[in-house]
């Protein structure tokens, strides 16, 4: 049963007030992966009310507005954010006032009621100039206010790195509650969180169409470990691997044409590919051991994948055709749970410290190893469509919840509270 499929698609209109760029000023774009780069400072006051407004509007929309701002450029870690201008600076100037914080760009805007809509006016300044950089208008329906903040925000990084933000994004994760685990689909920042599965059953293992437009995931709703997708856009729930036995982590190809997923339907679990466009069948691995949980690298050229074959689960990595079979990681007992960087230069996994799960990332030659997390029960990596931070769950407090970081380990973030355990969080593109 799926309720209340909803798109993550801002209802709001775009008109572009000022289009000037920074592309072509080289002090401008920054190296977001250069150790040591030094935090932009900018400043996000609240948004002013536009005073034909009626005293109804939210009282306190413009400072919530410029919270989430705030919020989504802090994690990102290529910015020191400011709420307010210093209070000892007498200049004339809005933008002047901000000077004597080594600010170096500022976000202004106010926000208004259109009837039954809401309009913000954005706007990023430089202080040193006192020019527009870029500015938006947006107009959407009165809870739309959240989603038009995270695309400012996305549009601020964009101008500062010539890549886009992940703050339009969101997460797919399980809530085990009850003796049940359903899908649910939040904002990347732990908002807006609604459910979208009511099977009563147990679901694994959700991942997104590189469209963004469906999610594959197991379920046992019909009593078997079955392979199921629901199309977000035609709302539909459909079976798409119900073989005896297992069906089980289902990962997209990047051109979503493939499912690479793990089928016990001929003995041990072995991993095979999916053709969507058939339910045709290629196997991929033949061995007496368990493969399982495969992730595609970047170019659809390899899938790295969990196996036992050598006495205890490890990382390998083969060719989609199954063959160069390599072995990736050879620190650690227990390894697990790979996921390929979308920039194809690391893979995640987790590896049990102690009996307990930690968060490490490896380059796809087997070098560059490096821990991510020390607290012990972090589990489910999961990387951002950018490929700058990961998504993951863990045990850190008692009960799981999903958390957020860095791609270097810095900037833990949770973003799930309660309501049971929250777990296997998988990054929409």
């Amino acid at each position: 049963m799926i309720h209340r499929l909803r798109l993550a698609i801002l209802s709001a209109s775009f008109v572009i007030l000022y289009a000037g760029t920074l592309f072509g000023q080289g002090d401008i774009i920054i190296n977001i992966h250069e150790p040591g780069t030094t935090r932009i400072k900018i400043g996000v006051p609240a948004f002013v009310k536009d005073q034909a407004s009626p005293p109804a509007q939210q009282a306190n929309l413009g400072e919530d507005f410029s919270r989430v701002i705030r919020d989504d450029l802090d994690f990102t870690g290529l910015f020191q954010v400011f709420a307010a201008p210093s209070q000892h600076n007498s200049s004339d100037s809005p933008l002047k006032a901000w000077e004597p914080l080594g600010v170096e760009s500022v976000v202004r805007g106010a926000h208004k009621s259109l009837g039954q809509r809401v309009g913000f006016e954005c706007a990023l300044f430089d202080v040193e100039s006192e020019t527009r950089i870029v500015g938006r208008y947006y107009t959407g329906l009165p809870d739309d206010w959240r989603a038009i903040a995270h695309s400012f925000s996305d549009e601020i990084v964009y101008r500062y790195t010539g890549k886009r933000g992940i703050a339009h994004t969101q997460l797919a994760y399980l809530k085990a509650k009850g003796g049940t685990k359903e899908i649910h689909i939040m904002d990347y920042d732990g908002h807006n969180s609604y459910q979208l599965t009511f099977d009563k059953s147990i679901a694994l293992s959700p991942d997104w169409s590189p469209d963004g437009k469906k999610l594959v995931f197991t379920s046992y709703r019909d009593h078997n470990p079955d392979v199921h997708m629901v199309d977000l856009g035609k709302r539909t729930y459909t079976r798409l691997s119900g073989y005896i036995g297992l069906n089980t982590t289902p990962a997209f190809s990047p051109d979503g044409k493939t499912l690479a997923l793990t089928l016990s339907k001929d003995g041990n679990p072995e991993l095979y590919l999916f053709t969507m466009a058939n339910g045709g069948l290629t196997r991929l691995t033949r061995n007496s051991r368990v493969d399982t949980s495969p992730t595609w690298s970047p170019n659809g050229r390899e899938i790295a994948f969990v196996s036992d074959r050598s006495g205890s689960p490890q990382i390998y990595v083969t060719d989609r055709e199954g063959v160069n079979l390599r072995r990736l990681t050879y620190s650690g007992s227990y390894n697990t749970s790979p996921a390929w960087s979308p920039l194809g230069d690391k893979i995640a996994y987790v590896s049990l410290i102690g009996g307990r799960g930690e968060i490490f990332t490896i380059s796809p030659t087997g070098s560059d190893v490096n821990r991510l997390t020390f607290n012990g029960g972090n589990e489910d990596p999961s990387w951002s469509p950018d490929g700058r931070y990961l998504a993951f769950s863990s045990k850190q407090l008692g009960q799981r919840d999903v958390y957020l970081m860095r791609d270097d380990g810095s900037g833990i973030k949770r973003v799930t509270f309660g309501g049971g355990d929250n777990m296997s969080p998988a990054w929409s593109p």
